[in-house]
């Protein structure tokens, strides 16, 4: 049995509050490629690209409700308002490795963020990406020594908040295992991914 590391670390930094009244939530873009030369997987098994996006949209909404923040994702709309928004959201996702590095607004997205904002109702989106890096297994020296050694492949969980107003990210944090991803790494990528996020405090009469 291997464990993970999360390789960032709880610091003791202020909880950041969001503020915003709904954020649509974009689905993850999932990519695969080789540890030693970075060489893009496109044929990389479809089952852990479902168990990635299925794992890391459910622990979102858990987490999203936890800081009390309302939220909408694609098959929250109609037909009509998909197909609207079907190209900006295409093009997002598909770009979102330049987004990440931007953290100023970027004028040749705010057309697409103001379709997204007039047809859902959202004043910022939620933009996450998962990068997968495939190296070797690890091993496990049951024999002699009992030792456990990782394996090479690691599992990469970054995300964005953008204003659908001026386009201007708000946060940003990531967070990072030792492992190909499965439901368990993608679970404790996306707690770890919201540390820094307030969470609402519940009553006690809605504890009981």
């Amino acid at each position: 049995m291997f464990t993970t590391q999360n390789a960032f670390p709880k610091k003791d930094t202020p909880k950041f509050k969001i503020n915003n009244n709904k954020i649509f939530v974009l689905e993850p873009l999932v990519t695969y490629e080789h540890v030693r030369n970075e060489q893009p997987i496109y044929d990389f098994n479809p089952k852990i690209t479902e168990r990635v996006l299925t794992e890391t949209m459910a622990q979102l909404k858990k987490e999203f409700a936890a800081a009390g923040v309302i939220i909408v994702i694609n098959s929250d709309l109609s037909l009509d308002e998909q197909t609207t928004i079907k190209n900006q959201l295409v093009h997002i996702q598909t770009n979102v490795r330049e987004l990440l590095k931007e953290w100023k607004g970027r004028d040749d997205y705010l057309n697409d963020f103001a379709l997204i904002a007039e047809k859902t109702g959202c004043d910022a989106i939620f933009v996450p990406y998962v990068q997968v890096k495939v190296g070797q297994g690890g091993s496990w020296d049951f024999v002699y020594s009992g030792a456990i050694y990782p394996g090479t492949s690691t599992t990469t969980l970054r995300a964005m908040l953008i204003s659908l107003n001026d386009g201007k990210t708000s946060w940003t944090n990531a967070s990072f295992y030792r492992d190909i991803p499965n439901y368990t790494i993608m679970t404790k990528c996306t707690k770890d991914l919201f540390e820094n996020i307030q969470k609402v405090e519940k009553s006690k009469k809605e504890d009981k």
